[in-house]
C-alpha cells in the first residue's frame, strides 16, 4: 500500500482527535478533577489548554511532554493510545510503537527546553 499526502493528514486528523480523549481519560485516571487544574500541574494555562481540549489549537510534543509529566503517563505512551485509538495503525506501515524503532534517538538532545537563541539583538523570541 501507499500512503499519499492526504491519507498521511487524515491520519494525523484523526490522531489529533484522539488525543484529546486520550488525555481527558489520563485526567480521570489520574483522579484530577479538572481541565484547569491538569493545567496548573503542567504548567500551561488555562486558556491554552482548553483550546487544545476543544480541538481549536492540536497538541504540539513540549504538550504532550507536560501533559505526560502531570498525568504519569510518557507522551509516547499517550501518543500510542490515540493512534489505538484512532484504529488506523495496521493501515500506515511507518507507525510503530515499538521501542526499538525509537532506539536512533537515544542520546540525542532534548527539545523540551531549547537554548535561547537571544543574543541581545533584535526582538528574537525563541
Amino acid at each position: 500500500m501507499i500512503v499519499g499526502m492526504n491519507d498521511n493528514r487524515d491520519h494525523a486528523q484523526l490522531v489529533a482527535a484522539e488525543l484529546i480523549t486520550v488525555v481527558d481519560q489520563a485526567r480521570w485516571d489520574a483522579r484530577i478533577s479538572s481541565v484547569r487544574e491538569l493545567a496548573r500541574l503542567a504548567g500551561m494555562t488555562h486558556t491554552s489548554l482548553n483550546k487544545r481540549m476543544t480541538g481549536q489549537v492540536v497538541f504540539n510534543v513540549r504538550d504532550l511532554a507536560a501533559l505526560g509529566g502531570a498525568l504519569g503517563v510518557s507522551p509516547a505512551e499517550l501518543l500510542r493510545r490515540a493512534i489505538e485509538a484512532a484504529g488506523t495503525d495496521a493501515d500506515f506501515p511507518g507507525v510503530s510503537d515499538e521501542p526499538s524503532s525509537l532506539e536512533h534517538l537515544k542520546g540525542l538532545p532534548s527539545a523540551a527546553a531549547p537554548k535561547r537563541r537571544d543574543t541581545g539583538e533584535g526582538d528574537d523570541d525563541a
